[in-house]
């Protein structure tokens, strides 16, 4: 397209503009990135909305007077300047945000352009550097995946390829004709049916790459607007739909398929013409008759009748008085009849004759336009003339003389006829009543309390009524409210929700919608938009696991939390044992211990204490195997080491118990050895006493015999008793 000196070409991935400076633009598709670069052989920097072709970025903002807008500044300004009068005005809420990476959080912005798929880019678009245009750009802070975007469109320009999308991470869609490219020339028009529209651009002034969908094998592009990718074979011609067809092809451009057009050659549709056996007859000879199209044996023609459509007749059959008759009449050029009444005194009905009152007078005579007689009591001329009633009074007659030629009239007082006087907003009607006047004098005197307060619903806000106040009918300087759409989101299932709240929902069918309300509006409802996601959440837990649900309430699906150990024994049986549960098997000691994270199966293995059997055979003891078979020990006779009972009587300074305690105390046989040990090239000696295994507190109550008292005394006793090594 060529206009006012601005060349633009479509390649198919993006805009390419020229304008009359010699200034080129490259506008992707994708990202909407643009690109602007400047001839070397021109010397005008241009202005406008593409800045100053300076190099100096701080005065590209220039307004048309001048003036520059700060970059830490809102642009609509800016943009604004250079609207072309009476062209659209832009709408929607602004996307600048007045911060900078030193004022606030650019964390979350560097965390995602710092990820090594982007690596390859840091060095041409350090993530510093981006990050600061993304903290001033709403929709870049609010969609992750358009910032992205963004940034990926900036390294295409220096000829870096980085592939990034993934089908659940900012897809890019495509037609199921067509797949997705993460690098493609987008200065290489695709090939489609308009090739030799376009020539190549120079790879001088073009060499950016983009992203897009390309034809799948063995297709092309319609059009180069289109995402429409078809065979070759059907570039030939393209119907009135939009339709590619191929050469010769023949198809149906009506729904009862008698109209049809073929592809006869490139760029040539011409109509198919049905033969019909005769010509149909556009009119009828006769007024009134219209030709009816009925079907014959082919279903694509039709034939004619005439038929006489009286709806088409101009005048209808007249209703005729008393006395007259209905006569009808038709014409040879007409199929339309014709009506007149003609008076016909054998259909009079016999007229009975009043009895007229005194004051009344018998009169007989044929009425205007009427062949019958008929008769009638008359009255005269009354003296006296009808009252003139004031306002609400209506006129009534005596019930006496209703029947009198000169009944007698009076003006009764009836409110309801009364004139209603309307009140404007903010003011209360006042009245005033005479004894000589049936209605009040009525005046609007202003009330402000009469204007209503209105009840708005939970999607609304309560605000003054502008309109109201600055109007000529706010006589009275009143407040007038009203309910306006309150900046929220409203759906028929979650009700009113706030901008950036978020509401989590687990069907049955175990599919978790995640809702979350925005800040762009909905063009059908003015409300805000709510985005929807919904994930499956197709967890299956172990026997010794449950489901368990988020914590978070604005996370979907749960995990599978250990409640106890699963353990197999060498002989394939399964068990469950709790936390807490210890057991030996395959001479290897198991644990099922509990953990923040749920229950752990920790094992260990067994270690056996040293066993001399000679020792064991000098204290009377055999050699038995014990830990389920693992190990070998040696069992004593009764003296071996345990807890033994002690009587004997307390003593504190002067206080004493008053009869002996039973104290437990620790007695008995423990094993001793003597073992080479190569290691050291001398004897270990190991040897194990009979000790306590635990402490516990016992009080006994112990009497003083110098103040005679009581007094608790604490004592430490063995809970159980063991041979240890010393």
């Amino acid at each position: 397209v060529n206009r006012y000196g601005f060349q633009i070409e479509d390649t198919g991935h993006m805009y390419m503009i020229r304008t009359p400076l010699y200034i080129q633009i490259q506008w992707l598709h994708s990202s909407g990135l643009m690109i602007l670069e400047a001839s070397k052989a021109s010397k005008a920097q241009g202005r406008g909305l593409c800045g100053i072709c300076d190099g100096d970025a701080a005065n590209d903002l220039t307004l048309k007077d001048g003036s520059v807008v700060g970059r830490a500044e809102d642009p609509a300004p800016f943009l604004d300047s250079w609207q072309v009068p009476s062209s659209l005005t832009s709408e929607g809420q602004t996307r600048f945000r007045p911060d900078s990476c030193a004022t606030a959080d650019c964390s979350p912005c560097l965390r995602m352009v710092s990820n090594r798929t982007f690596s390859a880019c840091h060095r041409f678009v350090p993530p510093e550097s981006f990050c600061e245009l993304w903290i001033r750009d709403t929709k870049y802070v609010q969609q992750p995946c358009v910032a992205l975007t963004v940034y990926v469109a900036m390294c295409h320009k220096f000829h870096v390829c980085i592939e990034w999308r993934r089908s659940d991470y900012c897809p890019f869609l495509c037609s199921s004709d067509s797949t997705y490219q993460a690098c493609v020339a987008a200065c290489e028009p695709p090939k489609s049916c308009q090739d030799g529209m376009l020539g190549p651009l120079d790879p001088e002034q073009c060499q950016v790459l983009g992203e897009g969908c390309v034809c799948s094998e063995g297709t092309i592009l319609h059009r180069r607007h289109s995402a429409l990718c078809i065979p070759e074979d059907k570039c030939a011609c393209t119907d009135s739909m939009g339709v590619p067809r191929a050469l010769g092809e023949t198809w149906n451009s009506s729904l009862s398929g008698c109209c049809q057009h073929r592809c006869q050659a490139p760029d040539t549709i011409v109509p198919v013409d049905l033969e019909c056996p005769r010509p149909r007859p556009e009119s009828c000879p006769r007024f009134g008759e219209e030709a009816l199209l009925l079907p014959t044996e082919d279903p694509c023609c039709l034939g004619t009748v005439c038929v006489c459509n009286q709806t088409l007749c101009e005048g209808l059959a007249p209703t005729c008085r008393p006395g007259y008759r209905l006569v009808t009449h038709f014409q040879e050029d007409s199929c339309c009849p014709s009506y007149s009444c003609e008076c016909d005194p054998n259909l009079c009905e016999a007229e009975l004759v009043p009895n007229c009152r005194q004051d009344q007078t018998l009169i007989s005579g044929r009425l205007v336009d009427s062949c019958c007689t008929s008769y009638f009591c008359a009255c005269g001329d009354c003296p006296d003339p009808i009252p003139e009633c004031q306002e609400g009074e209506a006129l009534t007659v005596h019930r006496n003389t209703t029947e009198l030629c000169c009944p007698l009239y009076e003006c009764v007082c009836e409110s309801f006829r009364c004139p209603q006087v309307q009140c404007g907003m903010g003011t209360a009607l006042v009245e005033v009543w005479s004894p000589d006047r049936c209605c009040p004098y009525k005046s609007c005197e202003c009330d402000c309390d009469t204007i209503p307060v209105p009840r708005c619903h939970l999607w609304e806000k309560s605000q003054l009524d502008e309109e109201f106040m600055h109007s000529e009918e706010n006589v009275c300087g009143c407040a007038k409210y009203e309910c306006v759409k309150a900046p929220v989101c409203l759906s028929r299932e979650l009700g009113v929700m706030q901008p950036g709240q978020t509401v989590v929902e687990l069907s049955a069918d175990g599919v978790c919608h995640t809702s979350r309300c925005t800040d762009l509006i909905d063009p059908l409802t003015s409300f805000y938009q709510i985005n929807t996601t919904s994930v499956l959440c197709d967890v299956h837990c172990e026997a010794n696991q449950e489901y368990e649900h988020p914590r978070d309430l604005a996370a979907c699906c749960g995990s599978c939390r250990n409640v106890s150990c699963l353990f197999t024994f060498p002989n394939g049986t399964t068990s469950l044992f709790l936390p807490g549960a210890s057991w030996i098997a395959d001479c290897t000691r198991h644990h099922c211990g509990s953990t923040p994270l749920g229950a752990v199966l920790v094992r260990s293995p067994i270690s056996c204490p040293p066993l001399n059997e000679t020792e064991c055979a000098k204290v009377g003891g055999s050699v038995v195997p014990s830990l389920e078979g693992c190990c070998r020990t040696c069992k004593e006779d009764g003296r071996s080491c345990k807890k033994v009972t002690i009587r004997m009587t307390i003593r504190k300074n002067d206080c004493r118990s008053n009869t002996p305690v039973n104290l437990v105390s620790c007695d008995g046989r423990c094993p001793s050895a003597s073992i080479y040990n190569h290691n050291i090239n001398t004897y270990a000696r190991f040897c194990k006493c009979c000790r306590e295994v635990g402490l516990q507190r016992r009080s006994v109550q112990l009497f003083c015999a110098a103040n005679a008292t009581w007094v608790p005394y604490t004592v430490q006793e063995p809970t159980d008793c063991a041979c240890q090594w010393s």
